[in-house]
């Protein structure tokens, strides 16, 4: 059984990836992908590039949890992948960000040993890098600014504030873009015969439980949220 959720609640971005393997054989694969974004239009006298720094502040809670057994007479096993990015990208369409112009980084990612193929480097390559977006010298640096409670019972586990810095970058002037954050989870269960598995990527705090309780959770709030973010243009 795979299943998810996603809602937002208070600015904060939620999702809830789920697979559960029941006996006496399964194998169940859920996947998604939600993003929240803000629209900006750059004020200009033409539509020249500029050069500017980004910096986007944001709040990450989330964990990934796992039940899974390794028998003599069979085994259950888990595999997930969970993600955070941010970035700003030409687009009023910021869920297909990769599509357009822009900019993106992770801010956090996690994955089994099995899917680590899947993680990607910190700093994406710059999305549309041709008609004046590439400039040498542009880079991006993810700061963790502040800690907070952890679960010790999750498989991975983030709940802390994130600063980016898009440094060097060019915006295009009168133009409207999309300054976004995003997660993507992925979770699958598998079952060989004698061993039920489950597994999650949860920002939500969604129901079923398995490395808190409904009226507990460790981290005290789930989701990612852009805290603030600021431009700076220059010569």
């Amino acid at each position: 059984m795979g299943r998810y959720a996603y809602t937002i609640d208070n600015g904060y971005l939620k999702a809830w990836v789920y697979a559960y393997a029941e006996l006496p054989k399964s194998d169940v694969t859920s996947y998604l992908r939600v993003i929240n974004y803000k629209q900006i239009k750059i004020n200009a006298p033409d539509n020249n590039f500029y050069n500017a720094d980004l910096s986007i502040t944001v709040d990450v809670k989330g964990l990934i949890a796992k039940i899974d057994y390794s028998l003599p007479a069979g085994a259950s096993d888990t595999q997930y992948l969970g993600k955070v990015g941010v970035g700003i990208v030409e687009s009023t369409d910021a869920l297909r960000f990769q599509n357009y112009p822009g900019y993106s980084a992770i801010v956090w990612q996690k994955a089994s040993r099995d899917w680590i193929e899947f993680l990607q480097s910190t700093i994406y390559p710059i999305y549309g890098a041709v008609g004046g977006y590439f400039v040498p010298g542009y880079d991006t640096v993810v700061t963790l600014l502040q800690v907070a409670n952890q679960s010790v019972q999750a498989a991975e586990c983030v709940n802390g504030i994130y600063k980016v810095d898009f440094r060097n970058i060019r915006l295009k002037g009168n133009t409207t873009y999309s300054i976004y954050v995003y997660i993507e989870g992925k979770a699958r269960a598998v079952c060989l015969g004698v061993a039920e598995s489950v597994c999650e990527v949860d920002f939500y705090h969604h129901t079923p439980y398995i490395a808190e309780s409904e009226n507990n959770d460790p981290l005290g709030g789930r989701g990612v949220k852009i805290l603030n973010y600021n431009i700076t243009f220059k010569p």
